[in-house]
């Protein structure tokens, strides 16, 4: 191709493809996502049919699409009180091939045998 004084390479003609490729599959999963970037809010729900391959949920979309996610770490928090996490408690006994993994103060713990 030649436009007046300007040589486009094979380089260039991929770079300008890939740059539409990526640019079009950005817009389209911006288009399935529901949040309003530009109006206020509205009242959400879920769409599991419309919304099941769609990971640019905001968190208030997460919480309303997924209510009970954290329900059962909720409920081991409280089982647990105040007590520390001790060694002897993600300990896995001799013999047994286990993988335990643990959330604590934002880091993750894995004891493995």
């Amino acid at each position: 191709m030649v436009f007046k004084g300007y040589r486009m390479s094979v380089t260039h003609l991929i770079f300008y493809i890939s740059v539409s490729i990526i640019g079009l599959q950005l817009w389209s999963v911006w288009k399935q996502s529901s949040h309003s970037y530009l109006y206020p809010r509205a009242v959400w729900s879920f769409n599991a049919d419309l919304q099941s391959n769609v990971h640019t949920f905001s968190n208030e979309q997460c919480d309303a699409a997924f209510p009970q996610l954290y329900h059962s770490l909720d409920e081991a928090v409280k089982r647990r009180g105040a007590r520390k996490v001790h060694v002897d408690d993600i300990k896995i006994r001799e013999g047994r091939c286990m993988l335990r993994v643990m959330i604590y103060d934002g880091e993750v713990c894995i004891s493995t045998s």
